[in-house]
């Protein structure tokens, strides 16, 4: 079965909170992370690019599927954005 988690600290979180939450699941070969924006949508632009940019536009909605590398650290830049869907 898939187990699923309510995870407070996720609502208006940072990136380095989000990031913090995330490292507490890298034994799971794939995690969906739901939460809220700036935080999310932050997030999403500094693992995939490097940077912080708040200007990204991940609508209410939006789902980014992003792909980390084996045991890859969870870092600036070390995702790769595999799709993105919004409503």
């Amino acid at each position: 079965g898939v187990e699923s988690l309510v995870d407070e600290r996720i609502y208006e979180a940072t990136p380095a909170a989000l990031i913090q939450v995330l490292e507490e699941h890298d034994d799971a070969d794939c995690v969906l992370l739901v939460g809220h924006n700036p935080g999310l949508e932050t997030l999403v632009a500094l693992l995939t690019d490097g940077t912080s940019d708040h200007g990204r536009g991940m609508p209410p909605g939006a789902i980014a599927w992003l792909h980390l590398d084996g045991d890859a650290a969870i870092e600036p830049g070390a995702a790769s954005l595999r799709h993105f869907w919004w409503p």
